[in-house]
């Protein structure tokens, strides 16, 4: 019956899609799998902890707060299961979480060791193919970024200011960021970009105040 629960669980999870039931229940009994609990406002990980492991949300809500480099401004979004954190952070140079992850409703996640990671995707071609897909479309989206066309008007520039700067393009988004400090970024004034603020909150798209702009589906705004 555990197995049965663990087998739901991971059949959500893009890792493991396409896999025959015959191999997750092998991997169900041969791999080691830690299950995290977090109540709501507990945290998960901290931005500059070490990511030395697979971490799959399976149930619940999280926030996710994301920093500048120079701590000038920051973006929080919520995500919901299924999602996986950072994977592309396993490996490679950087092996540091670069956000902030803390449970909003009752979270349950699964941890998967970097060696038992290792493991399964030298015995799983599914898997090895999954977890290079989730590794292929995030480098190759980043790659496209710098050919986009430039947005040809400052309404755009602001909406992809703000689409660039999420780990997941949809959803609500709290922006952390002061009037200049966001005019500085896109390289206007403080008026223009108040007045685009402004009739985007005309619109529905956004709330804005005191140093927080809210948007309460990242999806609209794009549009």
């Amino acid at each position: 019956m555990e197995n049965l629960g663990l087998y739901t669980k991971l059949t959500s999870q893009p890792l493991f899609t396409g896999m025959s039931r015959d191999e997750l229940e092998r991997i169900v009994t041969q791999t080691r799998f830690d299950f995290i609990k977090a109540a709501p406002g507990h945290p998960i990980v901290a931005e500059g902890d070490r990511c030395g492991r697979l971490l799959l949300l399976v149930d619940g809500l999280m926030e996710a707060v994301t920093t500048a480099d120079d701590r000038g401004y920051a973006v929080s979004e919520q995500l919901r299961a299924p999602f996986t954190l950072q994977p592309e952070l396993v490996f490679g140079l950087s092996q540091r979480h670069t956000s902030t992850f803390a449970a909003l409703t009752p979270c349950s996640l699964i941890s998967i060791d970097k060696n038992e990671t290792l493991r399964l995707t030298a015995s799983s071609l599914i898997l090895r193919l999954n977890l290079l897909n989730l590794l292929s479309t995030a480098l190759q989206k980043q790659r496209h970024t710098p050919w986009r066309s430039l947005p040809h008007d400052l309404d755009h520039r602001v909406r992809r200011f703000f689409a660039d700067h999420c780990l997941y393009p949809g959803g609500h988004k709290v922006f952390h960021i002061k009037m200049r400090r966001l005019a500085a970024e896109l390289n206007d004034t403080r008026l223009r970009v108040s007045q685009v603020l402004n009739a985007l909150q005309a619109d529905g798209l956004l709330t804005l105040g005191r140093s927080r702009i809210v948007v309460p589906s990242m999806e609209a705004l794009v549009g």
